[in-house]
C-alpha cells in the first residue's frame, strides 16, 4: 500500500522520539491513513485517556499554536513511575503529531488547507499615540482650499520656514566629521565620552562638582531622553506621574506606553501659566507612594511661559516634601525673550529634590533633524544613585546603542564654535514674531480668540477661544475650530485638546512676518464669516472692521 504524505511525515517524525512505542506507531499510521491534518492530530491526542501527565497535550497544543508554550491546564505534576509506558506512548505520539503539524502545510492540496496565520499586533504598540504627530502626518496629505496656500502654524519645527536653521559653525563641525570619516562606527551606548563631557561642561551647575561621566547620557533627541527618565522612575500601573495641564502630549503618550498613570496638576493662565502649587500638593498627597515623578516644562510648550527662580524653588520644595523627584524638560533652555539670564534651570534651585534634566539640539540650535539630545542627572546626595536609577538609565541606553556618531563627534565644536550672537539673534527674532502674533490677536475684528498671558519664551502662543464667538459661530469646540479653519481657509493650528486643555489653540510663531500677517488676515476673515455677523463683540459698541485682505500688511515686526 503506497504511503500518503501524512504517513511519510509521521514515520520521519519518529526519529525525534527517544524511545518508540509500537502502539503509538500503529495509532499514528491509522490517523495518517485517513489523511488527518495537524489540527485533527492535535485534537485526537488531546483526548487520549493515556496522556496522564499531559505531555501530549503540551506538545500538540504547542505545535498547533505555533510553538507559543504549554497548553492551558498543564499542571506539570509529577507522574508515578508505573505510568512510564503510557508516557513513552504519549512521547512518541506527540513527536509524530508535531511533525504532522509541520508537514501538513507543505502537503499541498492532498494534505488539506494550510494552517492560518495567527498574528496580532500588541495592544501596547497599538495604544501608542502621539496626537501632534498624527495631526501633522495627516496634514501632509491635506489639500488646501482652491486658490489658497496652506500656512502651517502647527508643528514646532523651526526649520519648516526659510530663515531659521542650524548655525553655520555647527554645520561645518558636522561636515568636517563626516568628511574625515572618524565617526563611521558605533559609539558607546550612553554616548561617546567626548560628547558626554561636552554636555557636562556646558550644563554642570556653578558651585557644584562637574557632572560625572555616568550622569550624562546622549540620546536620540529629547523624546528618547524623556522616555528613558519616565521608564527608569516608574513601575507600570503601580506608579503615577504628575504632568502639567496643559502640556506636551508626548508625556502622556509615554506614560500610557509604559503603563504608568498620568495625573495632572494645573497651570494658571492668568498667572503666567505658573504651576498651581496647591493643585500639585493635593495631587501628590492623594497619590502617596504611587507618585513616581513630577514633570516640569520650562520654558513651556504650548504656553510660551518662563518660570522665575522663586517659583521653581517653591515647586522643588513641594516635590522634596513629598519625596518625589522632578523630570525637567528644558529643551527650550536659553530661549527666554527677556534674555538668557531670565532662564533658570530647575536643578539650580532643587534644594534636596533630585532632578533629571533633558535637552537637545532641536530648538536652541534649530537642528531637530539631527536627533541628538541628552539627559543629565542632578542628584540630591545620592538618592537616585542609591535607588539604582543611574544604573537603570545606563542599561536602557544599551537598547539603542547611541545616537548618530557623527553628530556626537561634532558636539563639542557645536557648543564651542557657535557664537553667542546666534542664540541672541534667534531669540530676538522669535520674540518679535511672538509679539506680532499677540498684537494681531488683540486686534482681531472677529474677537475669535484672546491672549491670556503674553509669551515669554520658546516659540508658541497659546490662545483662548472666546465663548461669545464660539456660540455665535456654532462651532462646537477647539477641534472643530481647527478642522474647519484648515479645510475652509488652509490655516493649520493645533487644538488645545491635544495638550489636554480644550478651548484653546496653539500657534507656532516661527513663520516669517508676512506669512504670520497673512495667516491672521485669513483667520479673521474666516471667523467673521463663521459667526455670520460683522462683529462678535458687544452690539452696543460696534468695532470698525478693516478689510482683512488689506489689514496690517505694511507692518514688519
Amino acid at each position: 500500500m503506497p504511503l500518503c504524505p501524512q504517513r511519510c511525515y509521521v514515520l520521519a517524525g519518529f526519529r525525534h522520539a527517544q524511545r518508540l512505542d509500537p502502539r503509538a506507531v500503529v495509532f499514528c499510521m491509522l490517523i495518517s491513513r485517513f489523511s488527518f491534518v495537524s489540527a485533527s492530530a492535535a485534537a485526537v491526542t488531546r483526548r487520549l485517556p493515556w496522556a496522564l501527565d499531559g505531555s501530549v497535550q503540551r506538545a500538540s497544543a504547542s505545535t498547533h499554536r505555533g510553538g507559543r508554550g504549554p497548553a492551558e491546564g498543564s499542571s506539570g505534576a509529577r507522574v508515578p513511575a508505573w505510568h512510564s509506558k503510557q508516557r513513552r506512548f504519549c512521547s512518541t505520539l506527540a513527536a509524530a503529531a508535531a511533525v504532522m503539524g509541520g508537514g501538513s502545510q507543505g502537503a499541498g492540496a492532498g494534505g488539506g488547507a494550510p494552517r492560518a496565520w495567527s498574528l496580532h499586533a500588541s495592544r501596547l504598540a497599538l495604544g501608542a499615540r502621539n496626537p501632534i504627530r498624527e495631526i501633522v502626518d495627516r496634514l501632509r496629505e491635506a489639500k488646501p482650499p482652491e486658490g489658497k496656500v496652506v500656512i502651517p502654524l502647527s508643528q514646532g519645527d523651526p526649520t519648516a520656514f526659510p530663515g531659521l536653521g542650524p548655525p553655520p559653525e555647527a554645520r561645518k563641525a558636522l561636515a568636517d566629521v563626516v568628511l574625515d570619516s572618524t565617526a563611521d562606527g558605533y559609539a558607546e551606548s550612553s554616548g561617546t565620552l567626548a560628547a558626554r563631557r561636552a554636555v557636562s561642561e556646558r550644563f554642570s551647575l556653578p558651585g557644584e562638582a562637574p557632572l560625572a561621566d555616568d550622569e550624562v547620557i546622549i540620546t536620540v533627541g529629547c523624546s528618547q531622553a524623556l522616555q528613558m527618565c519616565l521608564t527608569a522612575l516608574t513601575d507600570g500601573e503601580r506608579s503615577a506621574v504628575l504632568l502639567p495641564r496643559p502640556c506636551f502630549p508626548l508625556y502622556h503618550t509615554i506614560c500610557d506606553f509604559i503603563g504608568a498613570e498620568a495625573v495632572y496638576y494645573d497651570l494658571e493662565p492668568s498667572n503666567g501659566w505658573q504651576a498651581d502649587l496647591t493643585s500639585l500638593e493635593e495631587a501628590l498627597r492623594a497619590l502617596g507612594d504611587r507618585a513616581a515623578a513630577v514633570m516640569v516644562n520650562n520654558p513651556g510648550n504650548p504656553t510660551g511661559s518662563v518660570y522665575s527662580a522663586e517659583h521653581l524653588r517653591s515647586l522643588c520644595a513641594v516635590c522634596e516634601a513629598a519625596r518625589v523627584p522632578i523630570i525637567a524638560d528644558e529643551v527650550y533652555a536659553g530661549m527666554a525673550f527677556a534674555g538668557k539670564e531670565a532662564f533658570t534651570p530647575v536643578a539650580a534651585v532643587r534644594g534636596g529634590c533630585p532632578v533629571l534634566s533633558v535637552g537637545a539640539l532641536s530648538k536652541l540650535w534649530l537642528a531637530p533633524g539631527w536627533r541628538l539630545g541628552w539627559l543629565t542627572v542632578h542628584d540630591a546626595g545620592s538618592v537616585l544613585r542609591d535607588a539604582q536609577i543611574v544604573l537603570a538609565l545606563q542599561r536602557m541606553a544599551q537598547i539603542t546603542i547611541g545616537t548618530a556618531h557623527p553628530v556626537q563627534a561634532a558636539l563639542s565644536r557645536i557648543f564651542s564654535d557657535t557664537p553667542d550672537t546666534f542664540y541672541s539673534d534667534t531669540t530676538k527674532l522669535l520674540a518679535e514674531r511672538a509679539k506680532l502674533c499677540a498684537t494681531r490677536v488683540a486686534s482681531l475684528a472677529s474677537k475669535a480668540m484672546r491672549v491670556t498671558t503674553q509669551p515669554q519664551g520658546a516659540m508658541y502662543l497659546f490662545l483662548k477661544l472666546e465663548d461669545k464667538f464660539m456660540a455665535a459661530s456654532g462651532i462646537e469646540d477647539d477641534r472643530e475650530f481647527c478642522q474647519r479653519l484648515l479645510s475652509e481657509e488652509g490655516i493649520v493650528l493645533l487644538p488645545g485638546a491635544a495638550f489636554n486643555m480644550p478651548g484653546y489653540v496653539r500657534v507656532v510663531v516661527c513663520a516669517p512676518t508676512e506669512k504670520l500677517n497673512e495667516a491672521f488676515d485669513r483667520i479673521d476673515a474666516w471667523a467673521l464669516g463663521a459667526a455670520n455677523m460683522g462683529c462678535v463683540g458687544d452690539a452696543a459698541a460696534p468695532v470698525a472692521v478693516t478689510p482683512p485682505a488689506l489689514a496690517h500688511h505694511s507692518s514688519r515686526a
